[in-house]
């Protein structure tokens, strides 16, 4: 079991610094393994369990987080962008907008222009997956 403490913190560090080195900041899961992305805990709203007002302000957020999102990435500050992204995704927990998979992509090619090549693949499976 220490050895296998000492191999997690060899690896944790070797992350670490490959985020380091990569053009983002800190906190954001650059070189750690992507988390699964599919929901299967509760089962997505119904259109008897959501309103439409809360279907619009739920779209809302979405498009306000996926556009600072956009213009995140456009200005090649990935860390922010993807905090915008994950927001996004954060205000749709259910994909009650049908736009989760247009979030994930966008989250692949912030991954892809950090050269996150697995975090890329992941997201943009998922993507496609949903679509």
């Amino acid at each position: 079991q220490a050895q296998q403490q000492a191999q997690q913190q060899a690896q944790q560090q070797a992350q670490g610094q490959a985020a380091a080195n990569s053009n983002v900041g800190p906190g954001v899961p650059f070189g750690a393994q992507a988390p699964s992305l599919f929901r299967t805990a509760s089962a997505p709203p119904t259109s008897t369990t959501i309103s439409n007002e809360e279907r619009a302000a739920i779209a809302q957020s979405v498009q306000l987080e996926k556009s600072r999102g956009n213009d995140a990435y456009a200005a090649k500050n990935f860390n922010l962008a993807l905090t915008h992204y994950f927001g996004a995704e954060r205000a749709d927990p259910h994909n009650v907008t049908g736009s989760i998979h247009a979030i994930y992509s966008n989250i692949a090619a912030v991954y892809a222009s950090a050269k996150q090549w697995p975090n890329s693949y992941h997201y943009a499976y998922n993507a496609v997956m949903l679509r």
